[in-house]
């Protein structure tokens, strides 16, 4: 496990009794406890700094299979399954131990799972009547039945991996040819699964096989676990490191071990189950009435003549080398004018967020006034730093639905929020 991106991180074993194997291993949000299987029918967790104690919070005769933090660091996702058959179900239980294991679903035939942002419902890969591998979703408490997300003829979806951020959603998409899978690492927005990036390793590895994906501490890469030679019976599996879009190919391992999967280490601890847009990590594009980033809308203005101010994301203010989201001009002057707005829809947020920080710069001026569903003014920020300075401004009061954007030559670095 490493901090952040590529490269060849520096290693320590964990202590553990002889014959013991711990496996499919993830970190806490808190940057400071680790869950894993242990003897492949535990589920265990424990301290990451430090010797610690490992405390099993779920056990049972069944393989256990791909612990996972939820957001609000007190229950872990897990799958279970009898060796050699696929009757995989998911269950959570909460971290500490307390209580008994909670069936979330029975996917059958699984491959893989993941928290959704907000960490109450879990994303899964399973099996429908035909052959391939769809996405699914269900409620992390069993409740309701499961929603199918994805249906693509001739393509699986597996391994989907939430972000630590919970921004990015990752998985591989998998084609069966006559000699095997072609693979696709796809990485996409985590509310809206609106694809960022593709790409294959198999134009360095022709015959690898992808087992696990974990996100690098500072979600701007993913580690791969992966069988190399095609060879189940023949070949170990190796940890390869790569950034978000493809480049930066790098094989951290080469043993005679089985590295079944690693996780990125945040560098510091996540705040509970908030989320954030994720603008660093869109792409530079064209001018648009619109953006649209982690389920969040980026309006652009409307001028007294009826044109749009229109946004683009690109690195703008302070010139640092991030892209922000650049509001060219945003001031009400008559006529049909609008600001600029931040828009929560209520598809993704329902009522909208309890707590908004727009972190920003203006060359000229930047205002933000939030409002609920109804219109009332729930809460008023400025930025007062200077020019070309980043400033975190925090929004309340209610249920945020909107968010007015008043000033011009802003850049907006990004929106994050509690539900």
């Amino acid at each position: 496990m490493k901090h952040g991106g590529a490269g060849s991180p520096s290693a320590s074993a964990l202590p553990a009794p002889s014959g013991s194997t711990r496996e499919r291993a993830n970190v806490s949000p808190g940057a400071d406890r680790i869950a894993y299987v242990r003897d492949r029918t535990e589920v265990v967790v424990r301290d990451l700094a430090g010797p610690g104690t490992e405390q099993v919070i779920a056990a049972g005769p069944l393989a256990k299979y791909a612990p996972r933090w939820s957001c609000g660091r007190d229950r872990i996702a897990y799958a279970e399954r009898t060796p050699g058959q696929n009757d995989a179900r998911l269950l959570v239980v909460n971290a500490d131990g307390s209580g008994a294991p909670l069936a979330a679903a029975t996917p059958g035939s699984y491959s893989g799972h993941t928290w959704m942002p907000g960490g109450t419902a879990i994303l899964y890969a399973a099996r429908t009547a035909g052959m391939n591998d769809d996405l699914f979703v269900v409620s992390a408490d069993g409740s309701g039945t499961s929603g199918q997300l994805t249906s693509t003829p001739g393509i699986s979806e597996a391994l989907p991996t939430l972000s630590h951020r919970g921004l990015l959603l990752a998985w591989v998409n998998r084609i069966p040819l006559l000699t095997g899978n072609q693979e696709m690492v796809v990485v996409a927005d985590a509310h809206t699964l609106a694809q960022l990036h593709a790409f294959s390793i198999q134009g360095t590895y022709p015959r690898a096989e992808i087992g696990s994906l974990g996100f690098w501490g500072d979600d701007g890469g993913l580690y791969l676990g992966v069988r190399l030679e095609g060879s189940q019976n023949q070949a170990m599996s190796e940890v390869l490191s790569v950034r978000l879009g493809g480049s930066g190919l790098v094989r951290l391992t080469s043993n005679q071990a089985f590295d079944s999967q690693a996780d990125g280490i945040p560098r510091s601890a996540i705040a509970s189950c908030r989320a954030c847009a994720g603008i660093p990590a869109l792409p530079e594009g064209q001018p648009a009435d619109s953006i649209t980033a982690g389920g969040v809308v980026l309006e652009a203005a409307t001028l007294a003549s009826g044109s749009r101010s229109k946004v683009s994301v690109t690195d703008y203010c302070p010139h640092d080398a991030v892209p922000e989201v650049k509001v060219p001009w945003s001031q009400a002057s008559g006529g049909g004018a609008a600001h600029a707005r931040i828009l929560f829809p209520a598809a993704t947020f329902g009522e909208g967020a309890a707590a908004v920080q727009v972190t920003g710069c203006h060359y000229n001026a930047l205002t933000l006034e939030a409002y609920d569903r109804n219109g009332a003014v729930l809460a008023t920020a400025t930025h007062g730093a200077g020019q070309g300075r980043l400033q975190t401004l925090t929004l309340g009061g209610g249920k945020i639905a909107s968010i007015e954007v008043i000033g011009a030559e802003i850049g907006l670095r990004d929106v994050c929020w509690a539900p």
